[in-house]
């Protein structure tokens, strides 16, 4: 399933993660270029049970790069939920 989580923060980044690792296509989406660059070069690192993996997993800031996905999910601060809807319109194709 090709999936889109709005919000790179750790919530975002941790589920994202999780659908990854469970063989999904999972994009993350923020608006923060310095956070979107470092996932894309470096992968996500999830601790869990005292073990640390790295996880690949594809960033953007671009909603229309990825556009559209089965399933938006989204982990932003309530400061951000208008911003975070519209690009979750964009997201699912409409």
């Amino acid at each position: 399933m090709k999936v889109a989580v709005v919000g790179a923060g750790a919530m975002g980044s941790l589920f994202g993660a999780m659908l990854a690792e469970a063989g999904n296509e999972v994009w993350l989406y923020d608006i923060w270029s310095e956070q979107v660059q470092t996932i894309n070069d470096r992968g996500l690192s999830i601790e869990r049970d005292g073990e640390t993996r790295t996880v690949e997993i594809k960033a953007t800031k671009d909603p229309e790069h990825i556009s559209p996905v089965e399933l938006v999910i989204v982990f932003v601060k309530s400061t951000q939920t208008r911003s975070a809807a519209k690009t979750a319109h964009i997201l699912a194709g409409y």
